[in-house]
C-alpha cells in the first residue's frame, strides 16, 4: 500500500470491530488494516468473526467451499483462480484488485477455448483437463462460466 498519510487513521485507538468496519467502509482490505496496526490480517479477521463484524466474500467463500482441502492445495493455480471465481461470483467484482480480475477472466477464456474443467482430487491439487467425467472416483469437476 502506499503511503498516504491521509488516510492514516489514528493508530492510538485500540483495533476493534467499530475501527476494522470503518475502515473498510473508507476503502482498506483486511491485509492493509492488519498492516496499519501492526498485526496479522487473521487477527483482523478473528476480531469481526469474534464480535460478529460482517464476513469478507473470501470468508464467504471459504464457508461454501465444497472440498476438504489442506495446506498445498492453496498454492495450485486452479484453487487460487477457483477462490477468486467464488469472490467475484459473490461480489461482481467490487473490491478485487485490478491484477487479481485480469488473471480470472484469463482463466476463464483458457477453460472456454480449451474446453476445460477443474478436477478436484484430494492427493495432487487441483489440475486443469479436458471436459469430460472425472478421472478418479475421489475427483470432483467444476466448470466456472
Amino acid at each position: 500500500m502506499e503511503e498516504n498519510t491521509s488516510r492514516k487513521p489514528d493508530q492510538s485507538v485500540d483495533l476493534t470491530k467499530a475501527v476494522i468496519e470503518s475502515l473498510k467502509a473508507q476503502g482498506f482490505n483486511q491485509s492493509e488494516i492488519a498492516e496499519l496496526y501492526n498485526v496479522s490480517r487473521q487477527a483482523v479477521s478473528w476480531h469481526m468473526r469474534t464480535y460478529g463484524g460482517e464476513k469478507s466474500p473470501r470468508q464467504i467463500v471459504n464457508e461454501a467451499w465444497p472440498w476438504k482441502t489442506v495446506a498445498g492445495h492453496d498454492k495450485a493455480t486452479a484453487y487460487r483462480r477457483l477462490r477468486d471465481h467464488g469472490e467475484f461470483m459473490q461480489t461482481g467484482g467490487g473490491g478485487m484488485s485490478e491484477d487479481k480480475l485480469d488473471r480470472l477472466k484469463k482463466w476463464w477464456k483458457k477453460l472456454r477455448k480449451e474446453n476445460l474443467v477443474v478436477e478436484f482430487d484430494p492427493s495432487p491439487p487441483g489440475r486443469l483437463l479436458p471436459a469430460g467425467p472425472p478421472r478418479s472416483t475421489n475427483a470432483a469437476t467444476a466448470r466456472c462460466y
